[in-house]
């Protein structure tokens, strides 16, 4: 999944920051962004498919502002600090602080004042002031004229304020009901459209979820553990894992946690960085020993790419006939341990009766069926799901185990 620094090429900043403040500007207004006043202000010239994969960047960021924003966890990125040492130097133009609030007030800007009420027109203006003070040492100190000695001081409290500042203003705008219908409709049949549309559109932090659980690339894994920290912050401490490890599949509240450490430890697998990857799974099963989430069906072919065969007797015990993976694995297993032994054998010979294709398709003589949701046990589709589970890595980690496979 492409992140803002992608777009960075394209921009006429060359700043991620300014990026990232833009953005969020953007997001505390209580309207839709316009895509074209955007890319007329941000970028250079673009094609169709430029300006394609810049809204469909734009529109991610924007959902995972507003679920930060929804967990009251948004703060300015990490880059944008006032040096205790020395704060002018945060404050020289182009300097990462400086960018993303000159960024941010050209995004606050897209906020039309004149359909504001009165306290909200006065909390964006107060905003606005405080973004002015970081856009240069010369705002800052017209900013904080009547400061005198205390200016330093005075200077580090309004920007540990700031990001408070920035969410108040969110939730200002964001409150609908604050705001009259005439505000923002020319009449009532618009507005109920406009409510009808509202009811219709997915959950903004679902959404986000459901993007990441697509997103195979390693750089997806920072995104991951953010929302991983913020969620244990929140909602799943240490405490709450105490009290419920074993039964985490059935509460509610911890599913988006647990699709989430699931797909971190899949992604990690895919890039070979096997050992975090085992670890989180292992711990997904002491939350959940019945694993609702099929994570033993990758768990135990990254134990053979390992070579940790005494967890992986384990886990066989724990999980006995599971399907064409196990029957798989105990077969590499043992072929890895005793060469071609009885014991080897007898499992090979039950694994190709379980699944005729499996031997075929692992080693080259038949075409892999196009993995679904769903697969049927014998038939191609289960040999898939297999596959996806690392499991043809499982063999070739293991010297001589695909011609001993095919070997009758």
């Amino acid at each position: 999944m492409k992140t803002l620094k992608s777009l960075i090429k394209y921009s006429k900043h060359n700043s991620l920051e300014y990026l990232q403040g833009y953005i969020c500007g953007l997001v505390c207004s209580p309207y839709e962004y316009n895509l074209d006043k955007l890319l007329k202000q941000l970028f250079n010239a673009l094609t169709p498919k430029q300006k394609d994969d810049i809204q469909s960047v734009i529109d991610y960021s924007v959902i995972k502002l507003n679920t930060d924003f929804e967990f009251g966890v948004f703060k300015l990125p990490k880059k944008c600090v006032l040096s205790v040492k020395d704060y002018k130097e945060s404050l020289q133009p182009n300097t990462p602080l400086v960018d993303w609030c000159n960024g941010a007030l050209q995004g606050l800007k897209q906020i039309n004042k004149s359909k504001l009420k009165k306290d909200q027109k006065q909390i964006l203006t107060e905003l606005e002031n405080e973004l002015i003070t970081f856009t240069s040492l010369e705002n800052a100190q017209h900013q904080l004229v009547n400061s005198g000695e205390m200016f330093e001081r005075f200077l580090y409290d309004k920007k540990r304020s700031l990001s408070t500042q920035i969410h108040n203003l969110r939730f200002e705008l964001d409150e609908l009901e604050c705001l009259s219908q005439e505000d923002f409709f020319d009449d009532e049949e618009e507005f109920l459209d406009f409510m009808t549309e509202l009811d219709e559109e997915p959950d903004e932090f679902e959404e986000l979820l459901n993007n990441i659980l697509l997103d195979t690339n390693i750089t997806v894994i920072p995104l991951i553990n953010d929302m991983i920290a913020d969620i244990e912050r929140i909602q799943i401490t240490k405490e709450f894992i105490e009290q419920n490890t074993g039964v985490f599949w059935l509460m509610e509240e911890t599913r988006s946690y647990m699709l989430l450490c699931a797909h971190r430890a899949y992604v990690l697998a895919k890039h070979k960085q096997y050992d975090p990857a085992i670890e989180q799974m292992q711990t997904l099963l002491k939350l959940n020993p019945n694993d609702n989430q099929g994570v033993r069906y990758t768990l135990t072919n990254l134990l053979c790419i390992t070579k940790n065969w005494d967890t992986q007797i384990q886990l066989e015990q724990d999980f006995p006939d599971e399907f064409i993976n196990f029957t798989a694995t105990k077969a590499l297993r043992l072929f890895a341990q005793q060469g071609d032994s009885k014991a080897a054998q007898k499992i090979k010979k039950q694994l190709k009766s379980e699944n005729k294709h499996f031997m075929k398709i692992l080693t080259g003589q038949e075409k892999v069926a196009e993995l679904n949701e769903y697969f049927q046990p014998g038939d191609k589709s289960e040999v898939s799901m297999y596959l996806d589970c690392f499991g043809k890595e499982a063999w070739l980690a293991n010297e001589g185990s695909l011609f001993w496979l095919r070997k009758k």
